[in-house]
């Protein structure tokens, strides 16, 4: 399956953890393999949830869109390139 993967491909999944304090965590997804290592550095600046020129992070079970390379980071063997937090879907009937 590595084989047919594309890196370029933006990829839609959710985000296992996130340590706020190292800047760091994991990503998943249905379309890669295995899981995938992320920096803050990474993380789309106007992505929900971070302020603009604020801290870059990402929420642990929310939704993300990423592309990734393949690469060796901390035991993982996919590292995210960009990352970008989605908005949470609005609730029809709600006000």
């Amino acid at each position: 399956m590595p084989g047919s993967i594309h890196t370029d491909s933006v990829h839609t999944g959710w985000v296992v953890e996130w340590d706020d304090e190292q800047g760091w965590g994991v990503l998943d997804c249905r379309t890669l393999p295995e899981q995938v290592w992320a920096h803050y550095s990474t993380v789309d600046a106007e992505s929900a949830g971070n302020g603009r020129g604020g801290f870059r992070r990402l929420t642990p079970a929310a939704e993300v869109e990423f592309t990734v390379e393949r690469a060796e980071q901390d035991g993982y063997h996919w590292r995210a390139v960009w990352a970008k937090e989605k908005a949470p879907k609005k609730q029809r009937g709600k006000h």
